[in-house]
């Protein structure tokens, strides 16, 4: 049984009060489909949007952030320069042995 704060999910299903067929009859998907996305702890990503807005109809917010994981949240580090992976300063990296760093053409 599904209990609120199980899951990093949890902030998305307590717009709904945890209530699934409510998600569902919202997003116009089936009962059974939500279920299994709160069993398998991910929603994918093509129905993100929809929830987003149902849960502003129902006056509950919703952003695109409270479906990742927290472990997905944090930014990507290198781990020769510790510069951010998606940086476009690390790009002009100068370490020598940094594989995300652009290479002077030979």
């Amino acid at each position: 049984m599904y209990r609120p704060g199980m899951s990093h999910l949890s902030s998305i299903y307590s717009v709904w009060d945890g209530n699934a067929e409510a998600l569902a009859a919202d997003i116009g998907e089936s009962g059974v489909l939500v279920r299994q996305w709160r069993n398998r702890e991910n929603i994918p990503p093509r129905y993100w949007q929809r929830i987003i807005d149902a849960a502003a109809r129902r006056g509950g917010s919703v952003a695109w952030t409270d479906f990742l994981p927290p472990e997905d949240t944090t930014p990507a580090l290198c781990t020769i320069c510790d510069l951010r992976l998606e940086d476009a300063t690390i790009r002009a990296c100068g370490e020598r042995d940094c594989p995300n760093a652009q290479k002077d053409a030979a």
